[in-house]
């Protein structure tokens, strides 16, 4: 029996915080706990569709100035939104074997 399987190696930790008026991304480094300037940040919805994106700053924020719904319909995944960071100097890179 094979099971699809996804695996991430990364040093950025991506934190999400929505309010009735605005949202905001906090990108870190998962080492240090340093923010990251100058990650492009997306912000999705449980379909994939991209509702935003915009880069951090030197805080390592990235503010939305609009407000997300938490309950869309016809979601595939347990949660509405999915919010991803990415920045071209943090490469996510695995070394060794996989065996499933």
């Amino acid at each position: 029996m094979y099971v699809r399987t996804g695996v991430l190696v990364t040093n950025l930790g991506v934190h999400f915080k929505a309010s009735r008026e605005n949202s905001v991304v906090w990108v870190t480094t998962l080492d240090r706990g340093q923010p990251v300037e100058g990650a492009d940040v997306a912000i999705n919805d449980c379909n994939g569709k991209q509702l935003w994106s915009g880069k951090t700053d030197a805080q390592g924020l990235a503010r939305a100035n609009q407000t997300f719904d938490a309950e869309l319909p016809n979601c595939v995944a347990e949660h509405a939104l999915f919010v991803t960071a990415r920045k071209a100097d943090k490469r996510a890179d695995a070394a060794g074997a996989v065996d499933i």
